[in-house]
Formats: structure tokens, sequence, C-alpha cells
């Protein structure tokens, strides 16, 4: 189980990593940023080792650690959430996010099918773009591709394209077969 303690030390702690301080100027923004991942899927794990910083896993529970995540965003310790996850867990993250002033700026539904894994992807037309063109690059270790895009997926401004494409993956042996990424960011109050 993540404890409050811990998923707040681990946002603090990427932000003073040389990669979370380059990953913040990436987006072009002074954006505090926390990512979750599932690591109880081999997906999950894989995302998670490929991230520039330090990531909260979400384990199988979401109760475990949904309180410290709508702790955390009452208190704005995080201008972007964003991460890998089950459809079961995703719905509890975005009525938190939503209920908490955070809007989603990005949707990617990933399914293994027979012929490889599609990739559906919603935000900004060119990070659309630009994210497409890493799940494609890396397309058997598509997780991967998705974590280098991360300063892509932080600084869209929301959902208004969306494209699918597919590629050629073998489904891992512990794979949930269907997950989501997604990324919210706080609602401005100007």
């Amino acid at each position: 189980m993540l404890s409050r303690r811990t998923f707040l030390q681990s946002t603090a702690l990427a932000l003073s990593l040389p990669a979370g301080n380059a990953l913040c100027a990436a987006v072009n923004a002074p954006a505090r940023l926390q990512v979750i991942t599932d690591h109880a899927c081999a997906d999950g794990r894989l995302f998670r080792r490929a991230l520039p910083l330090p990531a909260a896993a979400t384990g199988v529970d979401a109760g475990t650690y949904l309180q410290s995540i709508a702790d955390a965003l009452r208190q704005q310790h995080f201008d972007i959430l964003l991460g890998l996850s089950r459809n079961s867990d995703f719905v509890l993250l975005n009525q938190t996010a939503c209920e908490h002033g955070y809007r989603m700026i990005y949707h990617g539904q990933h399914h293994y099918d027979a012929g490889g894994i599609r990739h559906t992807l919603s935000a900004d037309p060119a990070v659309v773009d630009e994210v497409s063109e890493a799940l494609v690059a890396d397309q058997h270790i598509w997780p991967r591709g998705l974590a280098a895009a991360i300063p892509v997926l932080a600084r869209s401004g929301g959902t208004a394209a969306t494209a699918t494409l597919h590629a050629a993956a073998r489904r891992p042996a512990d794979s949930q077969g269907f997950l989501l990424s997604w990324a919210f960011t706080r609602r401005s109050t100007a």
C-alpha cells in the first residue's frame, strides 16, 4: 500500500532530481508532475522502468492510494497527473481529479487483439502525432515509447483530436489486455 507520505515524497523527489527538472523544463512550465502506473502487469512495469523519474505504483487496489491522491490534488501538490492504468483505476482517478479542479488533456486506449495492439489517442493534434510516432517506433515495447512521450503529453491542451493506430505486438502473459493512459492538469483560475 502506498502511504500518503511515500506518495508526497515521491513527487518531491521527482522534482529534485535532474531528470525531474529537465522534464519540467521540457514542458515549458514550472509544472509539478506525478506519474501513476499499475505495476501488477508487464506493460505497467515496463512503463514504470522507462520513466525518467520515480512513479507512484498503484498496485492492484485503487482504494489503497486514492485518498492520498485526493489529498494531494486538493492541496495542489502537483500540476499534472498522468499515468497508465486499468480502466477501473482510471474511472476512480478521473472522478477524483475532476472533483478537485483538474481536467483531462490526454487519453489513450491500448488494446491487444489478434493482430497486435490498437492505440486510440485523444489530445491536441500535434500531441497525437508525436505520441503516435513514439508508440510506433517502439511497437513491441510501446510502454517505453509512451514513457518517453511524457513531456509531449504534459503540454497537451485538450482532447480535440483522435487517432487510432495498429501495431504488431505480442501481448505479455500477465498483461491486462486493455490499459488506459491519461493526463490531467489543473484548471486555470484565470
